[in-house]
């Protein structure tokens, strides 16, 4: 038995917001913990992901070059 669409969307929106939440407390707490300013508590964060984000495109790009060589 399914709740129906609004009750999907609802809890969608529900959980968004919880995460949401969870990530400005985090926020919060690294600056408080560190007396960090928002930028660099920002740059804290956000640099590990863009690190993760560019080694698995460079992994992805790195292995698909080397099929298309070694498929001629």
């Amino acid at each position: 038995k399914t709740a129906g669409l609004v009750a999907d969307i609802f809890a969608i929106f529900l959980g968004l917001f919880v995460w949401l939440w969870v990530v400005v407390l985090i926020i919060k707490a690294i600056i408080k913990t560190y007396q960090l300013s928002f930028g660099k508590t920002l740059t804290l964060i956000l640099v590990p992901f863009l690190g993760s984000f560019l080694t698995f495109y460079w992994t992805i790009g790195f292995f698909t070059t080397l099929f298309q060589i070694l498929k001629v």
